[in-house]
């Protein structure tokens, strides 16, 4: 009875074109279906769901029971010839990392960017790149850790953003020529860590830079 007065003052208790009225009356309409079905615990609301298989799980009449004579009559299998087991490749912590030394550091140099910028065009970034490049090559024992970093200027948030992004700028310029993706981490420290504390656009420019930290697995077995 709730429900019609519900219906009534909704379609005639207001001044209503015609079309809002038919609207509304569409909308008890589901409300009191829905109202009904929850009388018969009949759930009516949506499931969100955890698993692609929920979404793209067969049908119920596709799972057949196998019988016992499809047992009997599966192919018999050789038995596998067991692999060798396969050793893991441990990738360093950045706890083992520290900064280059000596010609590693000649080579390792800091890399430079332009305000709210995270890629490198100039002639002189990509030939320090090149330079990175036939290092690692040469020295296949080496891990990089690639470090981001920021002026002070602009949120906490976006200079996290910034420098990931220039890391992972110079992560797949090394990538692209063929050092292999484990042996190249990146972490970003936004504006946390600048090496020049001044108010000026001269520090600001020098704080905007990729670092670089150095792990020599062939050094860390010995």
């Amino acid at each position: 009875m709730r429900y019609f007065l519900l219906l009534t003052l909704l379609c005639f208790g207001c001044q209503s074109t015609p079309t809002v009225v038919w609207e509304d009356t569409k909308t008890i309409g589901r409300y009191v279906k829905r109202q009904g079905s929850s009388l018969f615990n009949r759930d009516t609301q949506s499931k969100q769901l955890h698993y692609l298989e929920e979404f793209q799980g067969p049908a119920q009449e596709e799972f057949i029971a196998l019988q016992e004579d499809d047992l009997e009559n599966e192919p018999k299998l050789a038995p596998a010839t067991p692999s060798r087991p396969v050793k893991k490749e441990i990738i360093p912590t950045i706890h083992q990392f520290e900064k280059p030394q000596a010609k590693a550091a000649n080579v390792l140099q800091n890399l430079h960017f332009d305000t709210d910028a995270y890629t490198l065009h100039a002639k002189e970034d990509i030939a320090a790149v090149e330079q990175i490049f036939h290092y690692l090559r040469n020295n296949p024992n080496v891990h990089l850790y690639i470090l981001g970093h920021c002026d002070e200027r602009a949120s906490e948030e976006y200079n996290l953003a910034l420098g990931t992004r220039r890391a992972h700028h110079v992560r797949n310029l090394l990538i692209k020529k063929g050092i292999d993706e484990t042996r190249l981490q990146t972490i970003s420290y936004g504006k946390e860590k600048p090496l020049y504390l001044e108010h000026t656009p001269e520090a600001w420019r020098k704080n905007r830079r990729v670092e670089f930290k150095i792990h020599n697995k062939k050094k860390a077995v010995r």
